[in-house]
């Protein structure tokens, strides 16, 4: 019996097979080097928000700047050795102080590449968080929240500033304005809150006006 050979159909279609199954190993492969990115990003953030409650501990202030690859020393003694860089940009977060001699509170901001991890709506960044809303990660100093940026759209409901007893949950244009500590977005009973005079904003000048 005279034996067939391999025609080029055929080997087409053993190339198309091993390029798609390199393609998918590929796109796997790849998508798990950014989770692994990401992970070293928030554990890199958790790290240097300890090490800068231990400087603040000290020195009662906050360090003006941070260095990625340099030691964080106070007084001779290092709180932190080689500050983390970004495992794939190698550049430092972005770290954000208020301009004072003795900085009181810190912002450290930085991006994940997987852009579906809930990490970032946890923190409120899924509309971006920082200077110019250019991050969707970050980390605070406890007395200070990230620098969200909102959606548009969103309406800021706030504990309004008197209300009596049981306080009043309203729509503000600007909270920042009312000094609110507490934003609720399209939350019209602003979690039951607002009966406790610490969530109530300090005055009325950001309210919503009403548009005729």
């Amino acid at each position: 019996m005279k034996r067939r050979g391999i025609t080029l159909f055929e080997i087409m279609v053993v190339v198309s097979v091993i390029s798609l199954l390199f393609a998918f190993s590929y796109v796997s492969v790849f998508g798990q080097m950014k989770k692994a990115r990401d992970g070293e990003r928030k554990m890199d953030l958790d790290v240097i928000k300890k090490a800068l409650e231990v400087y603040y501990d000290s020195s009662g202030c906050f360090p003006d700047s941070l260095v990625c690859g340099q030691d964080l020393i106070l007084d001779g003694a290092e709180i932190i050795k080689n500050i983390p860089c970004d495992p794939s940009l190698g550049i430092s977060y972005r770290y954000v102080v208020e301009e004072s001699e003795c900085k009181s509170q810190f912002e450290i901001y930085t991006n994940l590449e997987v852009l579906s991890d809930q990490s970032i709506a946890t923190v409120g960044c899924s509309y971006g968080c920082g200077p110019d809303c250019d991050y969707n990660y970050g980390v605070s100093s406890t007395n200070i929240g990230l620098d969200k940026c909102i959606d548009p759209s969103a309406k800021q409901y706030v504990c309004a500033p008197g209300g009596g007893s049981l306080g009043s949950c309203e729509v503000y244009a600007d909270p920042a304005m009312s000094l609110c500590p507490k934003v609720y977005l399209n939350d019209l009973t602003c979690r039951d809150e607002c009966s406790d005079p610490s969530n109530r904003c300090k005055n009325a000048s950001g309210k919503l006006i009403p548009q005729d």
